[in-house]
């Protein structure tokens, strides 16, 4: 019992460190998304006509990922 627990204690470390580098790989994304989002949000202060909601800025976020060109290599798709 006690070499089961400690053979899945070593699957699970293996597999933090991939979920781990995945999540770094897209952390440039999120960066992104967060300076266009603070962007858009602050358009109002040009003039009120620029009022955007959250929800809408998540259909084009949604948009833009889906429109995208896909590729099983993560770098390439970021």
């Amino acid at each position: 019992m006690s070499a089961a627990i400690e053979e899945q204690d070593k699957i699970s470390a293996e597999a933090e460190k991939v979920i781990d580098q995945t999540r770094e790989n897209f952390r440039v994304v999120a960066f992104r998304a967060s300076i266009l989002y603070f962007c858009i949000t602050d358009l109002d202060k040009i003039d009120p006509m620029y009022q955007y909601s959250l929800q809408w800025f998540q259909r084009l976020f949604s948009a833009g990922v889906r429109n995208s060109e896909a590729d099983e290599d993560t770098a390439a798709r970021i």
